[in-house]
């Protein structure tokens, strides 16, 4: 049985070809310590990928927050909305914040940015 909250492979832009395609033609903003392209897909649910450069920090930093943007998303309505979303960092605005005031914005971020109705 699987479950509505579930985040399987279908839901994640997965090869080079996907973030490439997601970058041509689509729309981007920028909310808070993100940047957000997206674009409408031929399917009937969305997709998400998530870049965090090496900038940011280690990869145990780097992986903690690819786990609170899946976890958002995978509760989120917008799962089902054909969209593709590419999720990045916005260097310029982290360049001068701790890494504790950068996960306690990740929430904030990203519920000002779905309430856009990308």
């Amino acid at each position: 049985m699987l479950q509505t909250n579930s985040f399987n492979k279908s839901f994640r832009l997965l090869n080079k070809n996907d973030f490439q395609n997601l970058k041509i033609d689509s729309r981007f903003f920028v909310c808070g310590i993100f940047v957000f392209y997206y674009k409408k897909n031929s399917k009937d649910q969305s997709r998400i990928g998530i870049a965090v450069s090496k900038k940011f920090g280690k990869a145990n930093k780097r992986n903690l927050l690819k786990r609170k943007v899946r976890e958002f998303f995978r509760h989120s309505e917008f799962k089902n909305e054909g969209i593709d979303i590419l999720v990045s960092m916005n260097y310029k605005k982290i360049k001068n914040l701790k890494y504790e005031d950068v996960f306690n914005s990740v929430d904030v971020s990203l519920k000002q940015a779905f309430a856009r109705n990308l």
